[in-house]
């Protein structure tokens, strides 16, 4: 569409308003297996963090740590998995005072690094 301006001269304006385009987002989360696992790895530190400070225990630190394990187990992803066995060994010696236990999960980590 063609419209005279102000200064009579003629300009292109298209047909519809810019009002009346929708607008575009991002597309849908892709993948939330991923970000959760992510997430779990992150507050598990968190609480990791936290229990090096207070020296109290959170329950939640293991099971955010094996949660995490287990979505990148899933996700196919080596390195992430790698990363959470490492922090599940990190809480039962640190944590627990068992690097019994904590050795398995070290090793694992090593192997899939």
């Amino acid at each position: 569409m063609t419209t005279a301006g102000s200064s009579g001269r003629t300009r292109c304006t298209s047909a519809r308003s810019s009002a009346a385009t929708p607008r575009r987002y991002p597309p849908p989360i892709a993948n939330s297996t991923a970000i959760e696992a992510d997430l779990s790895l992150a507050r598990g530190r968190v609480l990791h963090a936290r229990f090096l400070s207070e020296r109290q225990e959170d329950p939640r630190e293991l099971a955010l740590f094996e949660r995490a394990a287990e979505l990148f187990q899933r996700l196919g992803d080596v390195r992430g998995e790698s990363e959470a066995a490492f922090w599940v060994g990190c809480f039962h010696q640190v944590v627990r005072g068992d690097s019994d236990l904590a050795l398995p999960f070290f090793e694992r980590s090593y192997q899939l690094a």
